[in-house]
């Protein structure tokens, strides 16, 4: 692991390298499958010397790993070495005065994909030729010539046939934008697991290798083994309290997720599961039987309630205050979860308009924390009940 540039470079090419305290060199695997280039550095990287290892580039570096993307596979530069005073964006005249460096870059390391993130990673290509990318405007410039306006990166990021000197070119949300605005999240998400697919890897991990979030399509065909089990059962609906997706759990670990594309056979599918079920486990029972009732089209006081464990109020029994599902989980089962916020396309309700990998990650994801939640809060209500009873056995 390494860098392309030499060490001893002292670059004067412009007023930037007066005003921080090192060039900040790119840094990785030469040659790599990979090379990702960002912005400028930061001040943790101005001080250390090393290209995003601030809270930006732990939320990289965290993504790529969640993605089996090996660092062994990558090199990390930024558009421009320097850093900017304050942080603030670079200029055009930075920008031009860097090309040479990561020129000098993109030889040695000859990689397979290029992955520009944020606004200044996309400027410096289409600087060093990539002018397929811009747009032809009416009109002519003042000497005649056509005129051309560079496409913003929202215009960029859905395209596949991008290129520099026939290396493919994906553009995506720079990390620090999914950081400062949640409503980034979801996209910077997605731009990283394009880089998955790009490579041959599919199969996002949310962090746990033993965790499994699967897709049912039509009725599950391991539905007998849910027979007389504990089930917990977690539904994501509009904001017409309509269930769009629904996900289920039997053990920790592992969450089923059914969308409600197929009418018939997903409701099949949940009405079966809640008639076998030997407990029903739930997280605001206040909040998902309505739509389940909603869904299967029976009266709401014809469930059966006297199956029901809700965790919230087992939590609350236990002193915790009122607490969502991911706020519980967090507390008692030490997990990092993931929020509907973090994933809704631009903070778009429309649950239809996420993406569809996410969204199974997602509702897997609460079916799961339900079913562990509901061990531990068990187990924790079950030990103060004997140490009572201990203490006031006439009782």
């Amino acid at each position: 692991m390494n860098t392309a540039i030499p060490q001893s470079l002292s670059c004067q090419r412009c007023e930037l390298r007066a005003g921080c305290k090192r060039v900040v060199l790119g840094w990785g695997s030469i040659p790599a499958k990979i090379i990702i280039i960002g912005e400028a550095p930061g001040s943790e990287e101005d001080t250390h010397g090393f290209p995003f290892i601030g809270p930006a580039g732990k939320l990289l570096r965290d993504t790529l790993s969640s993605y089996s993307i090996s660092p062994d596979l990558v090199y990390i530069t930024n558009a421009v070495k320097c850093r900017p005073k304050n942080n603030t964006t670079p200029r055009p005249a930075h920008i031009s005065a860097c090309k040479v460096w990561l020129d000098i870059e993109l030889r040695e390391t000859n990689p397979d994909l290029i992955v520009a993130l944020g606004e200044t990673a996309t400027k410096v290509l289409w600087g060093m030729g990539a002018l397929s990318v811009y747009r032809y405007e009416k009109g002519v410039g003042k000497r005649g010539q056509p005129l051309y306006r560079a496409p913003k990166l929202g215009e960029l990021r859905p395209r596949d046939e991008l290129k520099y000197n026939g290396i493919p070119v994906i553009v995506g949300y720079h990390p620090s934008a999914a950081l400062q605005q949640v409503r980034f999240r979801a996209g910077f998400l997605r731009d990283i697991e394009k880089v998955a697919e790009f490579i041959g890897v599919r199969e996002k991990r949310d962090g746990n290798s033993d965790r499994r979030y699967t897709e049912v399509l039509g009725m599950d065909e391991r539905i007998e083994e849910y027979r007389g089990r504990d089930v917990a059962i977690d539904t994501e609906y509009d904001q017409s309290g309509n269930i769009i997706w629904y996900s289920y759990s039997k053990v920790s670990g592992e969450g089923y997720v059914v969308n409600r594309r197929d009418n018939k056979a997903s409701r099949e599918l949940l009405d079966k599961l809640i008639r076998i079920a030997r407990r029903i486990k739930v997280h605001s029972a206040q909040a998902d039987v309505p739509p389940i009732c909603r869904f299967l089209g029976i009266n709401i006081d014809d469930f059966p309630y006297e199956k029901i464990d809700d965790t919230a109020i087992l939590g609350y029994l236990l002193g915790d205050k009122p607490l969502s599902l991911k706020s519980l989980a967090e507390n008692r089962l030490g997990r990092k979860v993931v929020r509907l916020e973090e994933i809704l396309a631009d903070g778009d309700y429309n649950l239809d308009r996420v993406d569809r990998n996410l969204m199974i990650n997602y509702s897997g994801q609460d079916a799961d924390l339900t079913i562990s939640l509901d061990q531990v809060l068990q187990k924790d209500i079950n030990q103060k009940s004997n140490i009572k009873n201990k203490e006031n056995p006439n009782d």
